[in-house]
């Protein structure tokens, strides 16, 4: 969100980039659409940062393993 209250909303390249690079952040959320992409994946498994844990928002768009 900007200071002027607009929201802005980046699409997986942005991710990519942002994941291809060492983060300072303590939490990352990422939507289900995100963790789809296998670049992202791959990026989260054996990417510059050691990710313990993810945080899925809309998670229930998963209702089975092949959602």
């Amino acid at each position: 969100m900007t200071r002027k209250g607009k929201i802005v909303k980046e699409g997986i390249k942005y991710r990519k980039d942002q994941l291809s690079k060492k983060i300072n952040e303590f939490f990352i959320i990422v939507n289900i659409e995100t963790l789809r992409d296998d670049d992202i994946v791959k990026l989260i498994n054996n990417g510059k940062n050691n990710i313990d844990m993810i945080v899925v928002d809309e998670i229930h768009h998963c209702k089975s393993p092949v959602s």
